[in-house]
């Protein structure tokens, strides 16, 4: 019998054969030892060369194993399901197939793991493209060493920058608490995440930099969740929808309180920056996300933090004034998480 891997990383993988091959490599030089591992890769029914590329290390590594599916999910929520499904090792790590993790990241997170018997283990990340790099997106927060929280004690969890490529998370909480992605989405690692942190009640923090999230600026290769069309604002209202109620069925904190300021300042961020779509489909988007801006006047939240282009986005979707909103959605390129 096999031993059990001290990591399971689930990658799920859909037209990505400029950027694969940087982050196999980024798991291959972990200090930890790839023999540690099982890596699980689904491809989501890609259409360029991905698969012959996962295919080369499956042949080379018996530790590295592919699930192909003959169709794309239209997201990764589907097959990252798929992977917890498939995953024997004590924690989970999930790993998107564009990014790149630093060479000290898997040991660092699982040791800290094994020493204090963290059920979630958080580190800090950058994010890059061909352009620049940004490594100050926890700088505005309190970023000190917390060993062993619940979300209750510190709501932090969940109002610092959220990616999933950050985060240890040992398997048997993700398995016998039933937490899954949801399916068809963007956006699905807000719920999951949320759900983890909910359910569990050893969650640390480490103020140490763990990988480096790709910003594809190529408008041919685009990822769903850079991609700001109609649907990207259909996924984001689905996803709130269900955040606000799982935080109603786990009431450790109120969505409206640690939240909604956050979520709220990412959707007038990406509605400024609505790219490659038509006026009606910008009306179409406005017409989507109108309840979730209203929620901040229904519950008397102050928007003043916004900035004065966005406030003034805010106050014409409020009336719905869709002329005037679409002025202030500008659609130009920037550099994620930046100006948030």
């Amino acid at each position: 019998m096999l031993q059990q891997p001290k990591i399971s990383i689930v990658i799920p993988v859909y037209n990505v054969e400029n950027y694969i091959q940087e982050t196999i490599d980024s798991i291959l030089n972990q200090t930890m030892g790839v023999h540690h591992f099982e890596v699980i890769f689904i491809n989501d029914g890609s259409t360029d060369d991905s698969h012959q590329i996962i295919d080369k290390y499956i042949s080379e590594y018996e530790n590295f194993k592919a699930i192909h599916c003959l169709e794309s999910s239209g997201a990764a929520g589907k097959p990252r399901n798929i992977g917890i499904k498939q995953a024997r090792g004590k924690y989970v790590l999930f790993a998107d197939p564009d990014d790149v993790f630093l060479p000290d990241a898997c040991t660092t997170l699982y040791r800290f793991a094994e020493e204090h018997e963290s059920e979630i283990v958080i580190g800090t990340f950058s994010s890059f493209s061909e352009y620049d790099e940004n490594d100050k997106l926890f700088e505005s927060f309190d970023c000190k060493l917390m060993v062993n929280k619940t979300v209750e004690e510190h709501p932090f969890f969940v109002q610092i920058p959220n990616n999933l490529g950050a985060k240890l998370y040992r398997t048997e909480l993700i398995k016998a608490n039933n937490i899954l992605f949801p399916e068809g989405v963007a956006s699905q690692d807000a719920y999951f995440t949320t759900k983890a942190y909910l359910m569990a009640e050893k969650i640390s923090f480490i103020p140490k930099n763990i990988f480096k999230y790709r910003i594809r600026t190529s408008s041919e290769t685009p990822s769903i969740t850079q991609n700001r069309n109609l649907k990207y604002f259909q996924d984001f209202s689905v996803i709130r929808t269900m955040l606000i109620q799982l935080y109603r069925e786990y009431p450790r904190l109120d969505y409206f309180e640690v939240r909604y300021l956050n979520d709220l300042r990412w959707l007038f961020y990406q509605l400024e920056y609505v790219n490659n779509v038509s006026a009606h489909e910008k009306i179409q988007i406005i017409q989507t996300v109108y309840w979730f801006v209203v929620l901040a006047e229904q519950y008397g939240i102050d928007v003043d933090f916004l900035t004065p282009n966005r406030r003034e986005l805010f106050n014409k979707i409020l009336i719905n004034d869709y002329e005037g909103a679409i002025t202030h959605m500008n659609g130009q390129l920037h550099t994620l998480f930046k100006n948030i």
